[in-house]
């Protein structure tokens, strides 16, 4: 019986550990048709992450505003990144008025995750993409990235997430390659586009 109970005890011992994976993080992306057309991508595009996505074409920041709080609260999401300005722009909003609405949001995702009791997850905020179709705004576009970089530097937990430089060339030419063919409107992205913007927002995911 002793023997026996050596035999065993030697075996557990013996045995291998079987580790156990972490579960996927889950990125919450909230936006426009960018994001809503991005989504059936997200899982290729990021491997290893749980991706959702709560957006709607045409859409703005108070949009945003007035669904995040749900969203959070559904998804309780270890990551969120954040797309939206440029139809707020296209629709006569001031670089000034798009950053005071990203500034709101911010406080309803903060607001939200303090009230579930959901820990701060970081926040990426993808920078408003210059476009063929709204080559008129660009100098906006411009002007609001740079107040949305500048609101960013002072908050803590959030990137800004730079893929305007990556999206226009010398003499403020942007390629063509980078935007659906199919879309008359010139502003929606191809894959190629969609490609870049996972590869740059790629490098911020994976940094400790």
């Amino acid at each position: 019986m002793l023997s026996r109970l050596v035999w065993m005890l030697s075996f557990y011992l013996a045995a291998p550990v079987l580790a156990v994976a972490a579960p996927a993080e889950t990125i919450l992306f909230l936006g426009s048709s960018s994001i809503e057309k991005w989504e059936p991508m997200m899982a290729s595009h990021f491997p290893g992450y749980r991706t959702s996505a709560i957006a709607k074409g045409g859409s703005d920041f108070p949009w945003l505003i007035g669904h995040a709080e749900a969203a959070v609260e559904k998804q309780r999401p270890d990551r969120i990144v954040i797309y939206s300005g440029d139809n707020d722009l296209a629709n006569r909003d001031t670089p000034e008025t798009v950053t005071r609405n990203f500034e709101k949001l911010i406080g309803v995702i903060r607001t939200a995750q303090q009230k579930y009791k959901i820990s701060f997850a970081p926040i990426y905020v993808l920078s408003i993409k210059p476009a063929p179709g709204r080559r008129e705004i660009l100098g906006q576009v411009r002007a609001t990235n740079a107040l949305l970089r500048a609101s960013i530097a002072r908050m803590t937990g959030i990137t800004f997430v730079d893929v305007f430089s990556q999206m226009i060339g010398a003499d403020d030419v942007i390629p063509a390659q980078n935007f659906d063919s199919a879309d008359p409107s010139r502003i929606h992205l191809s894959p190629a586009g969609y490609k870049l913007w996972a590869g740059v927002l790629l490098q911020q995911l994976k940094k400790p």
